[in-house]
C-alpha cells in the first residue's frame, strides 16, 4: 500500500499551483499498460479533468478526494 504523507500532499499542492495547469500528479503504477492506473493528484483552483475513460485496453479509474475547498 502507498501512503501519501501531509509534506508530500503540501508539495504536491506547491507544485501544482506554480504550474500553467494548476495541476500535478505522482504515479505511483509502474506502467500505462496497468490495468489498475494508481496516481496522487493535486487539482488547483481553475483547473478541469474532462471526463474520460480508458476503453482500450479497459481500465477502471477512480477520484478520492482528500482535502477540498468549495467556493460558491
Amino acid at each position: 500500500m502507498k501512503r501519501l504523507s501531509q509534506p508530500e500532499l503540501r508539495a504536491l499542492c506547491h507544485e501544482a499551483a506554480a504550474v500553467p495547469r494548476r495541476r500535478t500528479h505522482q504515479l505511483w503504477h509502474r506502467d500505462h499498460a496497468d490495468g489498475v492506473q494508481r496516481l496522487a493528484m493535486a487539482l488547483q483552483p481553475g483547473t478541469y479533468v474532462r471526463p474520460h475513460r480508458h476503453a482500450e485496453p479497459p481500465k477502471w479509474e477512480a477520484l478520492v478526494l482528500l482535502k477540498v475547498r468549495c467556493r460558491c
